[in-house]
């Protein structure tokens, strides 16, 4: 990684004029590898279509805690650990959890999640079924280790869904968290089991955190994001006007 960081700061990123970084994470990693331009922070943006909507939870979900993870079925994701928990938590019989995504470790996951209490479900679903699924959920665990900004968290906050995140120091998505309520130590089961049985028992201040969530995610809407790169690029272009050739 250290070599791929530098390589591309060297041979693309340091002769350009400007370097534009999804999150403050990546930022830091730029910097960490010696970047010799300016590095500005401009979100990929929540798309408009993520919002709270009116939606139906699925029948056999309506007694169930239901906990939905979104993102590849990849070893970085923790999907592992996040089902872990769920066997060691004193609300494993209430708890349902809804897994979509695809990836070479679905066999393996799926398997592991006929192990629960109430079998994990696993579908590769639309988005419109996800926008469904982000405004029916009780709670979006994060448990990735390795994040650039974390749209998936974004997404689900958007629909003010309340995010539990893992705090890998390689992951950006900790900025979406509201405090440190809805954070767990990466990769340490008993973190995750400790914060999510506290949500479970306090349902109430669960829901109570969606209108917050929901205020976070609006500093990131599409729209905000385009209109603060669109200033970036007209301020570069003002600035070489006398050299345009040199522009990248």
């Amino acid at each position: 990684n250290a070599f791929l960081y530098r390589f591309f700061i060297k041979i693309f990123y340091n002769k350009a004029d400007l370097v534009i970084s999804p999150s403050e994470f990546g930022k830091q990693m730029l910097e960490k590898f010696s970047i010799q331009v300016p590095v500005e922070i401009v979100s990929n943006g929540l798309p408009e279509q993520f919002q709270p909507k009116q939606c139906v939870r699925d029948p056999e979900f309506l007694d169930k805690f239901v906990i939905l993870m979104v993102g590849r079925l990849a070893k970085e994701n923790r999907h592992d650990l996040v089902m872990q928990a769920i066997k060691e938590s004193k609300f494993k019989d209430k708890i349902q959890l809804v897994v979509t995504g695809q990836g070479a470790l679905r066999s393996e996951l799926i398997d592991l999640g006929n192990t629960l209490p109430n079998p994990a479900f696993f579908e590769y679903v639309s988005q419109e079924k996800l926008i469904s699924l982000f405004n029916t959920a009780d709670l979006f665990i994060h448990a990735s280790e390795i994040e650039l900004e974390g749209m998936a968290v974004l997404e689900a906050i958007g629909c003010g869904l309340p995010a539990l995140i893992s705090d890998a120091k390689h992951s950006a998505s900790t900025q979406f968290a509201l405090n440190d309520e809805f954070l767990f130590s990466a990769g340490n089961v008993d973190s995750l089991v400790s914060k999510l049985d506290y949500w479970i028992a306090h349902e109430a201040e669960l829901q109570a955190s969606k209108s917050a969530y929901l205020e976070r995610a609006q500093a990131y809407a599409f729209d905000v994001s385009v209109q603060y790169a669109r200033s970036l690029y007209q301020n570069l272009v003002t600035q070489k006007k006398s050299a345009p050739s040199q522009l990248v």
